[in-house]
């Protein structure tokens, strides 16, 4: 009976861990239907408030993304395949890819000139692309590691995060060269309210107090002109002009260990807090769409929060690939277009006000994401196995040798002296 119940023991424990390992492969994304071939749009299933059209393949690991309203394109940067992707908005179709400079990390569109510019993080540079002929005419220095930027219709100026130098570059595109630098400490993402021409800069560093802050600049002087205490890493930050506040995705020190991560609204106006909406895990991107006064954040593990600017509430969510990174919003049509790090893909979604159902030919084969999110139920099969098999073979061994008893080889007794027969009684 005792080898029965090692035997019913591993066994149990083996169940146990198949279905921990399924868990773990289904956890971090809203329950959703993964989709057959795209052929009707009839298959899209709504989920929260958005329904996801399709996928679009792009380079390695794309991180920053922009919405080009003159030609209806998007620039993706690909931060480890050195190039930007083009998606045409408006078939969701991969046009081309631009070679750029050393890990491209943001992108943002000149209403001015109709350039769209790169942040390049190993280059230190702004790679400058004329979108009309989608090829590289320029480069401009600026800070160390540059990560997000901004265009300012205010003053026609491009303001770039420079993590690496601790401050904000001031590009003038006329010039073609930076023309003043704000220091912060850590600065990330930059947003721009199109009301005053105040920028605001997201950090991943504390200030010189020790706080948390998203920095005010003033951009007519281009001088520091103050900071909201948040209190906490921020990421990105989107403006929304309808209700003239701000969102800034932010991530508690102990995001990780709690399932607690927010979107901070900051009213553009008085530079205060207004509220706080909790989200999903490490949010990241952060995009304002005009079209239903809608936010769209970007949460780390596959999916996206929608948010209704209006009532400051969460709508639902919409599942995305693997790391969304970052949100662009097509107004054209209501598409929201998300970068998934770890998939190597854009998700497109409906958005906006009763959108029109996306035309039957965009991206044959595209399917929803589903699993572990721009996968396939086969892709998700696959990967359970690969992670089960090691997890079951090691509990196994280790019950195994648990169980199994040592033999101890005794060795014989030493004889000792041999007893001397008693002599027989006689009478």
């Amino acid at each position: 009976m005792g080898r029965g119940r090692a035997a019913l023991g591993i066994g149990s424990s083996i169940g146990v861990m198949l279905v921990v390992t399924w868990l773990l492969v289904a956890w971090g994304a809203p329950s959703t239907t993964v989709a057959p071939r795209f052929t009707d749009p009839s298959w899209v299933v709504p989920v929260g408030v958005g329904a996801v059209v399709t996928s679009v393949p792009v380079g390695s690991s794309p991180q920053g993304i922009a919405f080009d309203p003159a030609n209806g394109d998007l620039y993706v940067a690909n931060s480890e395949s050195n190039n930007v992707s083009v998606i045409n908005g408006t078939s969701a179709r991969l046009v081309t890819s631009i070679p750029v400079a050393d890990a491209p990390w943001d992108v943002a569109y000149d209403s001015s000139n109709g350039d769209v510019y790169v942040a390049e993080d190993g280059s230190n540079n702004l790679t400058v692309i004329n979108a009309t002929t989608n090829r590289v005419v320029g480069s401009i220095p600026v800070g160390l590691a540059p990560l997000g930027l901004v265009f300012d219709n205010q003053n026609g100026d491009i303001y770039v995060a420079c993590a690496g130098s601790g401050n904000v570059t001031v590009v003038d595109p006329a010039l073609g060269a930076s023309i003043a630098s704000v220091p912060m400490n850590g600065p990330v993402n930059v947003a721009s309210d199109s009301r005053t021409g105040e920028l605001y800069v997201t950090a991943s560093e504390a200030n010189q107090y020790g706080a948390s802050v998203v920095s005010v600049v003033n951009g007519t002087t281009n001088q520091l002109a103050g900071s909201i205490g948040i209190g906490s890493t921020t990421q990105d930050v989107a403006f929304d002009p309808v209700n003239g506040e701000l969102y800034v995705s932010e991530t508690p020190n102990y995001a990780v260990y709690h399932w607690v991560s927010s979107v901070v609204v900051l009213n553009g106006s008085s530079d205060s807090i207004t509220t706080s909406i909790s989200v999903g895990l490490l949010p990241g991107g952060v995009t304002f769409d005009s079209a239903n006064d809608n936010i769209y954040v970007a949460n780390s593990p596959r999916n996206v929060t929608v948010i209704d600017a209006a009532t400051e509430s969460v709508l639902g969510w919409v599942p995305a690939g693997v790391l969304p990174t970052d949100i662009a919003v097509d107004p054209s049509n209501g598409w929201v277009f998300v970068t998934n790090a770890g998939s190597d893909n854009v998700t497109v979604v409906l958005g906006g006000v009763n959108p029109p159902p996306p035309p039957v030919n965009v991206a044959p084969g595209g399917t929803a994401p589903g699993g572990l999110g721009g996968l396939t139920l086969l892709d998700d099969v696959v990967i359970a196995t690969v992670v089960a098999v090691p997890i079951v073979l090691a509990l196994v061994a280790v019950l195994f040798r648990r169980r199994q008893k040592p033999v101890v080889v005794l060795p014989p007794p030493a004889e000792g002296p041999k007893a001397e027969p008693e002599p027989p009684i006689t009478w």
